[in-house]
């Protein structure tokens, strides 16, 4: 099976693990908790996605900075997601291209894993219209978190909120001053995880459109 495996600029990744083209990396011991970095090398289903998830989801700790992605190879023990796989053996191949990215990207990321659950007429017209830059004013996300109420089922509003959020506090900075992700990244995190948890997400298709978002 073909993944896209991130390492960073010299080649290495989590716990200074060593990568070359061609070479399989094996863990002695694999740990099957999708979450934790140590027993598995992790990889991802599309470069998109991996672009995205890298930021969105990942703390300094384990994100990838100056990424370079390769098409890489899995094998032995596995565990995943819709998104994200952990094995016991990986190989990179092939260098890819690492996609132009931004928290403009990040954000529509949000709105349209939002919106695919959230079928609010109102919200649905907003999203449009800031997925189009036809509005992506404070004010008018401002507006929305006003008209819209929580729905019967509050998780499926949550990632609107969030999502609505993310544009409320929109900064073009990754982290804060602190090292933490701003209030921006985290929010459009959110609105990605609330609507997986609430929804058939088609993530290789929203990964993809929130990249060509300008």
């Amino acid at each position: 099976m073909s993944v896209i495996k991130l390492v960073n600029s010299s080649l290495t990744t989590y716990n200074n693990t060593k990568w070359e083209i061609g070479k399989w990396n094996k863990v002695d011991k694999f740990n099957n908790d999708l979450n934790n970095g140590a027993g598995g090398f992790h990889s991802y289903d599309t470069l998109p996605i991996a672009a995205l998830h890298n930021y969105l989801l990942c703390g300094k700790k384990y994100r990838i900075n100056n990424p370079r992605p390769f098409s890489a190879l899995i094998g032995g023990d596995a565990v995943g997601n819709k998104y994200m796989f952990k094995t016991s053996s990986l190989c990179i191949e092939t260098e890819l291209i690492f996609p132009s990215i931004n928290n403009i990207n990040m954000v529509a990321y949000g709105i349209l894993c939002a919106k695919s659950v959230f079928n609010n007429v109102e919200f649905i017209k907003w999203a449009h219209n800031w997925l189009n830059g036809n509005d992506r004013s404070i004010a008018a996300a401002d507006l929305m978190v006003k008209q819209i109420k929580e729905d019967d089922n509050r998780n499926i509003y949550l990632p609107a909120r969030a999502a609505l959020e993310a544009v409320i506090n929109y900064t073009d900075a990754l982290d804060s001053s602190d090292g933490f992700q701003t209030s921006c990244v985290q929010n459009a995190s959110a609105a990605f995880y609330n609507a997986a948890q609430n929804g058939q997400l088609d993530l290789k298709e929203l990964s993809k459109q929130a990249l060509d978002i300008k």
